[in-house]
C-alpha cells in the first residue's frame, strides 16, 4: 500500500513479488532516474551512516557500489533520510522532487 498503483518503482529482485501488480518495475539501479518510488534494504553502519543497498554484483564490491548508488539517489530527488515506509531493513523511498 506504500507504493500505489501506477507506480514506477526500482526495487531488488527479492522485492517483485509483493510489487509486481499495477506498477511498472525496474531492477535496481535501473529507474533511478525515472522511478517515482524506491524500495530497498538499509544496511546500518557501526558509526550511525547508513546506506540502501540492492545492488547486484558478481565481481565483489557490492558495497562500494551500494554506497555509491545511494548517493545516485539522494542526487535523483529521493527522500533518503525520511522513508515513506521502513518495517525491517525493507525500506520504500519516495521521490520527493526530480
Amino acid at each position: 500500500a506504500a507504493v500505489p498503483a501506477g507506480a514506477k518503482v526500482t526495487t531488488a529482485e527479492g522485492f517483485v513479488p509483493t510489487l509486481y501488480r499495477d506498477r511498472t518495475i525496474y531492477y535496481y539501479p535501473v529507474g533511478i532516474d525515472t522511478a517515482d518510488y524506491a524500495v530497498l534494504s538499509r544496511i546500518s553502519q557501526p558509526d550511525g551512516s547508513f546506506y540502501y543497498a540492492g545492488a547486484v554484483n558478481y565481481i565483489g564490491e557490492t558495497q562500494k557500489a551500494d554506497i555509491c548508488l545511494t548517493e545516485r539517489l539522494r542526487k535523483a530527488g529521493f527522500n533518503l533520510d525520511q522513508p515513506r515506509l521502513m518495517i525491517g531493513n525493507m525500506t520504500v523511498l519516495e521521490r520527493t522532487s526530480k
